[in-house]
């Protein structure tokens, strides 16, 4: 007689309730709509579990500032999954602005899933270059949370400003988190992150 062969399937608590509510939902429409509404239905299931399996995700993400700088091994990794030329050295601007450069890291559990370098020119600014998120982890908000955590990051160091030279591809990425035209620097973006300042008040 043969024995039965267990598979044991280990995912995190918040996964397995979006999995087992999803198909609990899918089961019961199946059972109570048309076939062209269930398509309709199903493919808005489909596009929910996606959203919240991202969100859960971004909650477990770790920014992660390198004190040393990045293996070329592993920017070399991340240049070409991006399709990026270069085998892996620095930028061509690297060093141009005469800041300290760091790298830093979106780490979900023990695997890296985004980089970037920056250039750290305090107080006046800090300089941000080969930002990239791996293609499997794209279209999740990782590389906006990466963004979000460069600046809380700046902000700390009192950095009041962040600037990068987008490509083509990405600009509009840029422009949405409210980066502007540098009048001082053709091909530039830049955005003011320093804390509001307080009005005095005439009492």
């Amino acid at each position: 007689m043969r024995a039965a062969r267990v598979v044991i399937i280990c995912v995190d608590f918040p996964t397995l309730i979006v999995f087992i509510c999803g198909n609990t939902i899918c089961y019961i429409l199946s059972k109570s709509v048309t076939h062209r509404s269930w398509q309709f239905i199903n493919r808005l299931i489909i596009l929910f579990r996606c959203r919240l399996l991202s969100a859960i995700m971004l909650t477990i993400l770790d920014f992660q500032p390198l004190t040393s700088p990045l293996g070329n091994k592993i920017l070399r990794n991340f240049r070409r999954d991006a399709g990026w030329d270069g085998d892996g050295a620095a930028s061509s601007s690297d060093g141009a602005f005469g800041g300290r450069a760091q790298w830093v890291t979106a780490n979900l559990k023990s695997k890296v899933i985004g980089i970037a370098r920056l250039e750290l020119a305090a107080p006046q600014f800090c300089y941000v270059s080969d930002l990239i998120v791996l293609r499997a982890y794209r279209g999740r908000g990782v590389g906006a949370w990466l963004m979000d955590h460069i600046e809380q990051h700046c902000r700390a160091l009192t950095i009041p400003r962040v600037i990068l030279q987008p490509l083509d591809d990405n600009k509009r990425f840029y422009e949405k988190r409210q980066f502007v035209a540098d009048p001082l620097a053709a091909g530039f973006l830049k955005k003011e992150i320093g804390p509001a300042r307080r009005m005095a008040l005439p009492f």
